[in-house]
């Protein structure tokens, strides 16, 4: 918990699929923000990651007893809690949600479901209409493909690595490991739930399980529209063989029925946010759906860039990104 608290406002960011800590350290822009509204920040982690093990490291991850604790409803429960004791704590009026990517599929189902605690939220690079299940599954490694330059890198590396592939660690082309190609490989290749890939560590035992229960990320290539091998991804199988889940109990549909997706015009205070250089956002929001649900496209924009710290660097877009986002809470925070 950081603070500026002088007034009577809460930053809170909805922590996403892995430790707190990440979120903390590459998500400046709500400390930013903090300062000129002299707000009281909390980033809160998310249940069954980071240290946020109900039954410790060794027990937690058993199918699937001490899983099913995990899914979205009970973590916006979670958060709901908690704001509205640090609400009481520090005599909060106004508390504003914020989060990116999973994250941001939080904030904003978190003023869906908890508008009387969430005063306003800020969805940055949220893929609603993916977990919602309301694209076509060949949209998001089409997106991947339009970044020309990566088709040459990715293709570059891998004539790289099979050139030095030694039995032992060199500097020739780059300071590499021993057997450089299967180390690589090894990464690239884990069995997961959501084939855009569920990260390392035990967090990704945790976004795995969340991927074969409610969370819809069934991303498929055609090698048509994309420039992959095809592939339909059917998750049916795995999921059952890794977590004992059967078909019948993968709770995909529930997401966009019970979180709006497939009509949030009755929902308020809401900025969904989305660079058009992320695959997620053709999943996003890229369009206002009502004078509060606002939706702003960042061009030359990254995923989430505009929750990052301020930099030189920065494209003129999310500068200017940001000095919106930053003049519609400072208008959600000043209605009575």
């Amino acid at each position: 918990m950081d603070t500026y608290h002088q007034n009577d406002v809460l930053l809170f960011y909805s922590g996403n699929e892995g430790p707190i800590e990440s979120f903390y350290e590459n998500t400046g822009f709500i400390f930013e923000l903090a300062k000129e509204l002299q707000a009281l920040v909390v980033f809160g982690e998310h249940r069954y990651y980071g240290d946020s093990l109900p039954y410790g490291p060794n027990k937690t991850f058993e199918p699937t007893v001490n899983m099913r604790y995990l899914n979205v409803e009970q973590a916006l429960a979670d958060y709901a809690v908690l704001v509205q004791e640090i609400k009481t704590m520090f005599h909060i009026k106004k508390a504003i949600v914020i989060g990116g990517s999973y994250g941001g599929l939080l904030a904003a189902w978190s003023r869906f479901k908890y508008p009387n605690i969430f005063d306003g939220a800020l969805a940055a690079s949220a893929p609603f209409y993916v977990t919602a299940k309301m694209i076509l599954p060949t949209a998001f490694f089409g997106k991947v493909t339009k970044v020309d330059h990566l088709k040459g890198w990715v293709r570059n590396s891998f004539t790289s690595l099979a050139m030095v592939d030694y039995p032992y660690p060199a500097s020739f082309l780059a300071p590499l490991p021993a057997y450089p190609v299967k180390l690589a490989c090894g990464i690239l290749f884990i069995d997961c739930a959501d084939p855009t890939g569920c990260g390392t560590g035990l967090a990704s035992l945790s976004w795995d399980y969340q991927a074969c229960t409610e969370m819809n990320l069934v991303c498929t290539t055609n090698n048509v529209t994309d420039m992959f091998p095809p592939s339909t991804y059917d998750v049916t199988d795995y999921c059952y063989s890794r977590w004992g889940i059967p078909k019948d109990r993968r709770n995909e549909d529930w997401i966009a029925l019970n979180y709006w997706a497939q009509d949030m015009s009755a929902g308020s205070n809401i900025i969904f946010s989305n660079g058009d250089l992320d695959p997620w956002s053709v999943g996003g929001i890229l369009r206002d759906l009502s004078e509060t649900l606002t939706a702003i496209v960042i061009s030359g924009g990254a995923h989430h860039l505009d929750l990052r710290a301020s930099d030189p660097r920065d494209p003129p877009s999310v500068t200017e990104a940001r000095r919106e986002e930053t003049a519609i809470i400072k208008k959600w925070i000043s209605e009575q």
